[in-house]
């Protein structure tokens, strides 16, 4: 597995969108829909000469998991989210009205995550319940942008998924089909389990605002 930063610049100059860092198909689609979320959820998306890089860049990018820690960055760096992001991480795929859609590996990335040092992560909502079952971190369910906006501007909390799901999770969690494992697998809060997918956060650096990121790869 590897990690990937996700780097916002915004510049004076004509207004353009561009994506570096050996990106996909998917992973350059995400401009409209981070275009179209931003906008429909009543935020400003910056008239601007753009620039998000993935890095490290000599590695390829896939997928629509990049989808959220790019529009954190975005939204970080024209100053509509004003808070400290480093022991924070983001995955998730943004449907064009801010919805957060599920997304793979959920599961592992929280383990990676929690073994990294890092203290939240976000995720879709319909990815919380399993993810939850992963202890020494908090794992928070995302359904749209503004509410996750509002939280973390600190106008109006979220609770964690183990608050939230804790009783339907008790001491296990069944993995769905959304998962890097094998549906059904049982997960024990002790099972020994490797990630196949990682994410990390880290904080502002002059004028380009760093966020968390997602990787796909195999150990």
């Amino acid at each position: 597995a590897f990690t990937v930063e996700v780097e916002a610049d915004l510049s004076q100059g004509l207004p353009a969108f561009d994506i570096v860092g050996l990106p996909d198909a998917a992973v350059k689609e995400s401009r409209d829909r981070v275009r179209a979320a931003i906008k429909n959820c009543g935020y400003n998306f910056p008239v601007s000469r753009i620039t998000l890089n993935l890095a490290p860049a000599d590695l390829r990018k896939e997928g629509p998991v990049y989808d959220l820690p790019i529009l954190i960055s975005i939204l970080c760096s024209s100053g509509q989210i004003n808070t400290d992001l480093k022991d924070c991480m983001f995955a998730g795929e943004l449907s064009l009205t801010g919805d957060l859609r599920p997304i793979n590996g959920s599961l592992a990335m929280v383990i990676h995550a929690r073994q990294k040092g890092y203290k939240t992560f976000f995720l879709p909502s319909r990815n919380a319940p399993e993810a939850s079952v992963v202890e020494g971190i908090d794992v928070i369910p995302i359904s749209n942008i503004k509410e996750l906006v509002k939280h973390l501007n600190g106008e109006e909390k979220i609770e964690t998924g183990l608050k939230k799901f804790g009783a339907m999770l008790g001491d296990h969690v069944e993995v769905g089909c959304n998962s890097v494992l094998n549906p059904g697998t049982v997960v024990g809060r002790n099972s020994s389990i490797y990630p196949l997918s990682c994410v990390r956060g880290t904080i502002p650096a002059n004028s380009i605002y760093k966020t968390g990121g997602v990787v796909v790869g195999k150990i």
